[in-house]
């Protein structure tokens, strides 16, 4: 049987391990795929098959059941002086594990006792709940799953896949499309609308208007759009990440009439989608 070593960052891709493999996560973010052959009771050097040897301490937790982290539940009943072994038969150890035995594949504890490797389906390492890496991941997870945009041109076309990246020339969206920005009449972060007569009435004719969460707006010129970091970035003032913002119109256009005459036809009477606060 063909053993693969991985080493790589959180957010790999919902595989099932197989026989004595496991996902070692480590404080810093980054995992090992692989098969544990040694942990040192002398040295605390964990060896794996054909992964380099990494030190106890730099273990967050073992999975050997897949290849996820985030088990609410689970961190909730760790205990705080100890390491936590969750088995499969639904059962919780809290022990120190001192030593791993290849050979006989047991984990053996300092007080004596010991458990098979084939029972184990995480073991957590005392005495971090949840490291900062994991905290960022899930923290940006959360944004991912809540982000959506719906785009409108001014000839008419509506995109209601996510904005991916945005620079003066193109856009671009997470199902492959692009276009022109200047071509971009209004992003909507909020829901699905486009008719917001109060808002048409404060609209700059000179530069882009944005409309804040928090009831506020701001006039300045769209400079790009950072993936990562979920901020716009604006030719004078500081970045604005996008969950404070509810919509932006580009120069200079008030109501297109491609959309004026969609909206009259009521194409856009639909089930509206709203952003999760």
């Amino acid at each position: 049987m063909l053993i693969l070593a991985v080493i790589g960052i959180i957010g790999l891709c919902g595989i099932n391990l197989s026989a004595d493999q496991s996902v070692t996560f480590l404080h810093d973010g980054n995992t090992v795929t692989d098969t544990i052959v040694d942990m040192s009771s002398n040295t605390g050097q964990v060896a794996f098959m054909r992964s380099p040897k990494l030190h106890k301490s730099r273990i967050w937790m073992i999975n050997y059941e897949n290849d996820q982290w985030d088990f609410p539940d689970e961190r909730g009943r760790l205990a705080r002086g100890t390491d936590t072994i969750f088995l499969r038969n639904g059962q919780t150890l809290n022990v120190t594990i001192v030593d791993f035995s290849s050979r006989r594949r047991m984990f053996e504890f300092n007080r004596g006792g010991s458990v098979h490797e084939s029972k184990v389906k995480r073991i957590y390492f005392c005495c971090v709940d949840l490291p900062e890496a994991y905290k960022d991941k899930g923290q940006q997870q959360q944004q991912d799953d809540d982000f959506f945009t719906v785009t409108f041109l001014v000839d008419g076309r509506v995109i209601d896949s996510p904005l991916k990246y945005l620079n003066i020339r193109k856009t671009g969206f997470q199902d492959g499309l692009q276009v022109n920005t200047k071509d971009i009449w209004m992003i909507n972060f909020e829901d699905e609308n486009l008719d917001y007569p109060n808002e048409r009435r404060q609209l700059d004719r000179q530069l882009d208007t944005i409309f804040l969460t928090n009831n506020r707006k701001v006039f300045d010129t769209v400079i790009d759009f950072n993936e990562r970091r979920g901020e716009f970035r604006f030719e004078n003032i500081a970045p604005i990440h996008y969950s404070q913002i509810n919509r932006i119109y580009f120069c200079c256009n008030m109501f297109p009439d491609a959309l004026r005459n969609k909206f009259k036809q009521n194409i856009f009477k639909r089930n509206v989608r709203r952003r999760r606060h």
